[in-house]
């Protein structure tokens, strides 16, 4: 429904006639204004139907530049009453309108100005109701579309609706959807958290709308002849609301189902069992736990935010279950130290530099908390920041990590080796690093002396003496076995 200058000339009750402008009579009235001035144009804003009789306008005033200055004004129309001011309009000033393409309505003394703001508020008002009355429509056209089809049924029924070209962008501007088919804006305005309106070169109207908070999801563009209206802009608004949610689903999703698999993993590593755990196993139904200690639950909450988000992007299954500082994370039996190092990496460096980790070895599912608890004993004998501490690959780990058997090992070195360490404290001698480097030489004269920095025979005498104050015989294997042993955990 259209509030047009042709429209009001064509009502026949009103007895208007269009004496000037009439390639501008296309034109939509959006209020109407009687002004009685010679200079009105300071309170124009545009789009008016400006009513006068002329008595402002004597032969005096310069009518053209009053025309012209009405054009510039971006009024709609301009009516004017004769048989009062004037017996007939100006020609002056029918020709400066012509010249402009800005319509002229000659009003009769019959009608008053009145019945013509009458008829044109009218209209108004049934177009905006009329205009509410099909958004009230398409909204629900435009929602059962996306949920049925998506962005591209909602483009569509976008364009339809608001006579327009539509698409709909990601965060790179990569096109999505657009209707019709093909379509690809250009020079777009940044879009903010409203709508932005701009001209191309062509001279049409560019609309563009974020999707959700900071266009995380992307952009909703329309292009059409003119800005939309105030219907147009809530139709906007609910078409990029509905895909902001329609873009959120699957992380709603994937946050809820990660929520029950930590409260599966959390059950499994209480109570044992394998219920809800079987989307971790690999091909092989075996699994491997990746565990994880930071420096407080702040730095935790973030590690375990972090990791499940590493998973999800990487399409790797796995659950996150935390506690505290510590964070378990099951994963599947092919997840090496090169992956456990690449879900790390995503996260800050602050908070990896001070996250220690641990990696199981490959279990069958039912023994989940076992793998549980040998990751936790690799966890122990990893430094933070430093790398995965992998069983595969990391000999002697589980039995030097913290707990009991550690403790137990730590003050049989430090029994063993006493004598040493105090000798060379005492002479300022090297016994103990003598002894390192002809144990990790395997008993190779040449290659100890020269990783102590000695001579061999200097080695040889300072082995000797080791001998002595330990009151052992490193010829025995047994012997050697223990020392190397020791030293590892004084290590």
């Amino acid at each position: 429904m259209t509030t047009t200058v042709a429209w009001l000339a064509g009502l026949p009750d009103l007895r208007l006639r269009v004496r000037a402008g009439r390639r501008g009579t296309h034109r939509d009235i959006r209020h109407v204004q009687t002004i009685e001035h010679a200079e009105p144009f300071e309170w124009l804003s545009g789009g008016e139907l400006v009513l006068t009789t002329g008595v402002s306008l004597s032969d005096d005033v310069d009518r053209t530049a009053y025309v012209q200055r009405m054009a510039e004004s971006g009024i709609a129309a301009l009516g004017f009453g004769v048989g009062l001011s004037f017996p007939s309009i100006p020609a002056d000033l029918l020709d400066a309108a012509e010249a402009a393409g800005l319509p002229v309505l000659e009003i009769p003394r019959s009608t008053p100005f009145e019945a013509v703001s009458h008829a044109v508020l009218d209209q108004l008002a049934s177009a905006r109701y009329d205009a509410l009355l099909r958004a009230a429509r398409a909204q629900p056209r435009m929602t059962r579309a996306v949920l049925h089809d998506g962005a591209s049924a909602l483009v569509r029924e976008l364009a339809a609706t608001l006579e327009g070209r539509v698409a709909v962008l990601d965060r790179a501007g990569g096109i999505v959807a657009a209707h019709p088919a093909g379509f690809v804006p250009e020079a777009l305005p940044t879009a903010t958290a409203d709508a932005l309106t701009s001209s191309d070169a062509g001279g049409q109207s560019v609309t563009v709308l974020a999707i959700g908070r900071r266009a995380e999801h992307g952009r909703l563009v329309l292009v059409g002849e003119q800005p939309p209206g105030p219907t147009g802009q809530i139709l906007l608004g609910h078409a990029a609301s509905l895909l902001a949610l329609d873009a959120a689903k699957p992380d709603r999703v994937r946050a809820a189902q990660d929520r029950v698999d930590a409260a599966a993993f959390a059950l499994a590593l209480a109570h044992g069992g394998e219920t809800g755990l079987h989307g971790a196993a690999g091909a092989d139904g075996r699994i491997r736990v990746l565990a994880l200690r930071a420096a407080d639950e702040d730095a935790a909450q973030r590690v375990e935010a972090t990791v499940g988000a590493a998973l999800a992007e990487a399409r790797r299954p796995g659950y996150v279950h935390r506690a505290a500082t510590r964070i378990d994370v099951l994963v599947a039996s092919d997840v090496d130290t090169a992956d456990a190092d690449r879900l790390l990496s995503a996260l800050p460096t602050g908070v990896r530099s001070t996250t220690a980790a641990g990696l199981g070895s490959a279990r069958p599912l039912s023994r989940v908390r076992e793998a549980a608890q040998e990751a936790a004993i690799l966890l122990g004998a990893a430094e933070r920041g430093g790398p995965v501490v992998d069983s595969t690959t990391t000999a002697g780990a589980l039995l030097l990590a913290p707990g009991p058997a550690r403790e137990a090992l730590t003050a049989v070195a430090d029994r063993l080796l006493r004598p040493l360490r105090d000798h060379d404290a005492e002479h300022g001698s090297s016994l103990l690093e003598s002894l390192r480097a002809y144990l990790e030489a395997n008993g190779n004269w040449e290659e100890a002396a020269a990783t102590a920095g000695v001579h061999r025979h200097t080695l040889r005498a300072r082995i000797g003496r080791a001998e002595a104050l330990l009151g052992a015989d490193l010829s025995s294997a047994r012997v050697r076995a223990e020392l190397v042993l020791a030293l590892a955990t004084a290590d």
